[in-house]
């Protein structure tokens, strides 16, 4: 099962510039190699430029990838536990260099360099579950309250704020939430983006 999200006019590309992804996610418990679960990538051969999520183990990995060059490293904490947890990725430039932060309920838990991969900027879509690209699985999670900001979310608000579980206009960053969906539609086909910023407005 997959959910494909509309790419909003090129709204989830963000070049250069610092974005914050995060949601909630709930893992089966059963350990697995590679199962993507969120994507925005059509596949990691050849360094293609985009960026997925996916299980290892009990934690989650990511992969970062152009130029002709990817980055593929460990969340290094345990989120495949069949509990509920908050993870948030943030994308952010500090002195010329590019970098990726893993945070999960509210802690930082490993902070990747990714300079060589550039822009990351692709045409595919935002998806939510199986991405069929480099031969990946079925994933068995299940994830809520998908946020995307147009700006590297502080360490000290994720921590502070993590157990929300909705956004609303008193947010401090409610003006740079570009994507959001709560994903708690309970029938139907659509998953609906109740983010203020959109490419229409």
């Amino acid at each position: 099962m997959k959910a494909i999200l509309a790419n909003d006019q090129g709204l989830y590309n963000f070049g250069k510039n610092d974005f914050t992804v995060q949601f909630k996610f709930k893992g089966s418990g059963v350990e697995r190699s590679w199962p993507v679960f969120l994507s925005k990538h059509q596949s990691i051969n050849n360094g293609n430029p985009g960026w997925l999520l996916y299980i290892s183990g009990k934690n989650y990995s990511m992969n970062v990838s152009g130029n002709a060059y990817w980055h593929n490293f460990s969340s290094n904490s345990p989120v495949n536990d069949g509990k509920w947890h908050t993870i948030t990725v943030v994308f952010y430039t500090e002195a010329a260099k590019r970098y990726v932060r893993c945070m999960t309920d509210g802690v930082t838990t490993n902070t990747v360099e990714v300079t060589y991969a550039g822009v990351t900027d692709n045409n595919q879509p935002l998806t939510i579950g199986r991405n069929d690209a480099d031969g990946a699985a079925n994933p068995d999670v299940m994830l809520t309250e998908l946020q995307i900001y147009n700006i590297a979310l502080p360490e000290s608000h994720v921590k502070e704020y993590y157990r929300k579980t909705s956004v609303g206009a008193t947010h401090s960053y409610y003006s740079k939430l570009v994507g959001y969906w709560p994903l708690n539609e309970g029938s139907g086909n659509i998953a609906y983006n109740y983010a203020p910023f959109t490419a229409a407005r």
